[in-house]
């Protein structure tokens, strides 16, 4: 009697999941934000230190922000007699920025009458003297702000002097620049750096020329226009004359190792240089949209997090050079695979972040498969989602937080969602699976893309009637890790879920 009904519920739950994923994927319209920023130019001066507090560190920056607002803003009417609701508001994200001076609004060549700017610990608020703010393009410019030294932008020490390095992903860019969205619009940055003599300064662009000298103490470097980015894939630093480099450009891209004369070797600094070569050339196959970065800058730091931001990679030296050569290459493979994926192809979605980080790490899956065929790392790997799905993060699915932290991305993000891409892979095959990422990535170069661009491009059918995208869809939104099996038949695939943890 028992079998029965487990053989009657199995039944009843393969039917409705088979007509489940018979049928494509629902998504809801996606939502146009009411304010879309463009283009950043910059200007950063560091390191400072405050006159009443010579021991706290910090910076000074001018910000010219071009954005287009696509929605009115303020009541539909203009015609309001309620004198205490006139002013119409934009409110932008910033962390601990203040002292702003000198702030204006230009909209259509006229600039706007600013009635007062409201600073909180996480808000500027800006309210004008109309109002309402009509759809259009604005240009907002704040003359000068200051910001701290310690989190977004942070130093260590390098000997008798200190590195600077900067950590803006996933959401620390409004402790440098004020943002809105920040995490995920994609614009242009034009950046120049106020910096002291002796010193070199790299960001995510290319050094238009060398440094220009301002005084005694000063200089500034200015660097080209960066293609369109997420703020939090943007960095800075600065390093002192304790730093020397060494370069490649055999892939055509030319990449700089910038180390630590008195704490890194420079046959340590040669091997990063190699492996990093290797790396980046198998990419370079994988991919097809070109590497839009002209230069790749690679800075060892110790005491710190590795970073991969655009055009730069923080390499932290006790990672890195304590590894094993399959899980150094694991380390490269994912962060020079963000330059495409993250940097040149960002996801819309803070929420859908693990999506972005599971194709990153399916990629570099690849690298290390082919440059070492090492199963450890992969044994490695398949522990970890084993730990997440039993202990950590049991039966969640990989939906974020709009916002979400390093510690949430670090829990559920390229553990199990790679294995789902990998099973995919397995039912499509490998060159028509890449040939989807690729066109994922070439068509998102300009813009941004979410799960449903990928899940478009994935709308092929597998054994009659299953959808591909229904597939991964139904795995990555319901919590566990599906157990599948797959058997191959004459003419068609047999797929069964098994269980779930």
């Amino acid at each position: 009697m028992w079998l029965l009904v487990v053989l009657y519920l199995f039944g009843t739950v393969w039917a409705d999941l088979h007509k489940l994923l018979a049928v494509l994927p629902q998504f809801a319209e996606p939502k146009v934000p009411i304010l879309r920023p463009l283009s950043y130019d910059l200007q950063l001066q560091l390191p400072l230190s405050e006159v009443s507090d010579p021991d706290v560190p910090l910076f000074t920056g001018r910000c010219v922000m071009q954005f287009e607002i696509n929605q009115q803003i303020g009541p539909e009417s203009a015609f309001i007699s309620d004198s205490t609701s006139n002013r119409a508001k934009i409110k932008f994200d910033i962390i601990m920025l203040d002292h702003f001076e000198n702030v204006s609004l230009v909209f259509n060549g006229q600039e706007l009458e600013i009635f007062n700017v409201l600073l909180t610990d996480d808000s500027m608020e800006l309210s004008v003297d109309q109002p309402v703010l009509f759809p259009g393009r604005y240009t907002l410019t704040i003359h000068r702000y200051k910001g701290l030294i310690g989190s977004a932008i942070y130093y260590r020490d390098a000997g008798e002097h200190a590195v600077f390095g900067s950590q803006l992903f996933p959401n620390r860019a409004p402790a440098v620049f004020p943002t809105y969205l920040g995490s995920t619009e994609k614009v242009t940055f034009s950046i120049s750096m106020v910096h002291p003599i002796g010193t070199l300064a790299l960001t995510s662009g290319a050094s238009e020329s060398g440094p220009r000298k301002v005084d005694s103490n000063w200089q500034t470097t200015t660097f080209s226009t960066t293609p369109a980015i997420t703020p939090s894939m943007l960095c800075f630093l600065l390093l002192p004359h304790e730093y020397t480099h060494i370069e490649s450009s055999y892939t055509g891209i030319n990449i700089s190792v910038h180390f630590n004369k008195f704490r890194v070797q420079k046959e340590q600094a040669k091997h990063l240089l190699h492996t990093a070569t290797q790396v980046l050339a198998l990419l370079k196959e994988t991919f097809s949209s070109l590497l839009p970065v002209p230069k790749i800058d690679m800075i060892t730091m110790h005491e710190t997090g590795s970073t991969a931001c655009f055009g730069a990679i923080v390499v932290s030296e006790t990672q890195f050079f304590s590894s094993d050569y399959a899980n150094q290459v694991q380390l490269l493979a994912t962060w020079l695979t963000k330059q495409w994926i993250g940097g040149y192809a960002a996801i819309s979605d803070g929420a859908e972040l693990c999506l972005q980080e599971d194709l990153v790490n399916f990629i570099a899956q690849k690298i290390i498969k082919r440059m070492t065929n090492d199963e450890f790392t992969r044994l490695g790997q398949l522990a970890k989602v084993y730990l997440s799905e039993t202990i950590f993060a049991a039966g969640e699915t990989l939906k974020l937080d709009e916002h979400p932290n390093e510690l949430e991305i670090a829990e559920k993000c390229a553990l199990k969602g790679v294995a789902m891409l990998e099973s995919i892979e397995a039912l499509i095959g490998e060159k028509a699976m890449l040939a989807k990422i690729n066109e994922m990535v070439y068509n998102s170069k300009r813009g941004s893309w979410n799960s449903e661009t990928l899940y478009g491009l994935l709308n092929a059918t597998v054994d009659g009637d299953i959808y591909v995208s229904q597939l991964l869809h139904y795995w990555r939104e319901h919590g566990g890790f599906p157990y599948m099996t797959v058997d191959r038949l004459v003419n068609s695939i047999k797929i069964t879920q098994t269980a779930q943890i």
